[in-house]
């Protein structure tokens, strides 16, 4: 169930920036690491930023896909989002 109302076009809450780190990731990852990639409505704007610089330390690393789902999710987790 989802917590927008009925006919709500997700797609409206996606930014330019959610398109540029998806860009980022797909670069050195399939699109089953962006599944994981939070996205940009789910945070302060500070918050954001410091997600985005987190996520290109991250592929810095060059790990094998797993390795870096795995380490994107604990950064999700551990990231302040907004509650809505």
């Amino acid at each position: 169930m989802s917590c927008f109302p009925p006919g709500f076009d997700y797609d409206s809450l996606r930014t330019a920036a959610d398109e540029a780190l998806e860009r980022l990731v797909l670069a050195e990852y399939s699109r089953k690491a962006i599944k994981y990639l939070a996205e940009n409505y789910c945070f302060d704007p500070q918050d954001w930023l410091r997600y985005v610089d987190q996520v290109s330390e991250l592929l810095k690393e060059q790990l094998p896909e797993s390795g870096f789902i795995e380490r994107l999710r604990e950064i999700n987790y551990n990231s302040p989002m907004r509650d809505y």
